[in-house]
């Protein structure tokens, strides 16, 4: 028996009708130049992260150990007074003698001279002023400078850097001028007293001073210590500077 048109089209609207699915949502032009932009730029620190290089290790000049706020120390200025020290304290090893060569002459004159700013090169241009009419004129005295009467006394009384000196000069000749801790000196040795042993030598010397850090004692210069920096440049160098002096200037950081 065949069906009506009316009874099939009425089932046809009765049957559940297939959801169609909606189209997939297109991103904008918009959004899609934002997302480009973006991984251009990440890509971009990407690469640049991959191609930043560590800035190469300052070039210090030969000989270099340490340097305070970026001023070079080399061996040789250490081992100056370490041969001086070696006259007071035969035997000990080159370590040990470094070390107080540091401590007591070395550190406190670069901390001293920072200090000073631009007084140290005034003294300085006095004291080379002084040498050169002493150059000309060994005999004449000197017109600048603060005479110092002649003094004889060992390395405890005159200081080591002028007691040092003075054993190292030939009698009767003037120096060049000496960097000593807050002060410029120009000396000549009158005479020499022997002693039982290097260290007990006495030395008869003439002397002229030229001033540049006469406002502090030794102690105010230590405590100066933790405003300047030092660097270590040679690694074996950390065997020889004092732990606490590497804490205090900043080797060692937190």
């Amino acid at each position: 028996m065949s069906m009506s048109r009316e009874v099939v089209f009425e089932r046809a609207a009765r049957a559940p009708r297939r959801k169609r699915r909606a189209p997939l949502a297109r991103p904008s032009r918009l959004a899609a130049a934002i997302a480009a932009a973006l991984f251009a730029t990440a890509s971009g620190c990407e690469r640049k992260e991959e191609t930043v290089e560590e800035p190469p290790a300052r070039s210090w000049p030969p000989g270099t150990v340490l340097a305070i706020d970026g001023e070079p120390i080399s061996a040789e200025e250490v081992d100056l007074p370490s041969a001086w020290i070696e006259r007071i304290e035969p035997g000990s090893s080159s370590q040990h003698l470094r070390r107080l060569s540091l401590t007591n002459v070395v550190l406190p004159r670069r901390i001293a001279a920072a200090l000073a700013g631009d007084a140290r090169e005034r003294a300085r241009a006095e004291a080379l002023a002084a040498l050169e009419g002493l150059a000309a004129l060994p005999e004449a005295p000197p017109q600048s400078g603060e005479p110092v009467p002649p003094v004889e006394g060992g390395w405890v009384e005159l200081g080591l850097v002028v007691w040092g000196t003075a054993m190292d000069l030939p009698e009767g000749r003037w120096s060049g001028v000496v960097e000593d801790i807050g002060r410029f000196v120009l000396l000549r040795r009158l005479g020499r007293v022997p002693g039982p042993a290097p260290g007990a030598i006495r030395m008869h010397v003439e002397l002229l001073e030229f001033p540049y850090l006469v406002s502090m004692g030794r102690r105010a210069i230590e405590l100066a210590y933790a405003q300047h920096r030092m660097e270590i440049v040679d690694p074996t160098w950390r065997e020889i500077v004092p732990e606490h002096i590497q804490y205090k200037m900043g080797v060692h950081q937190p």
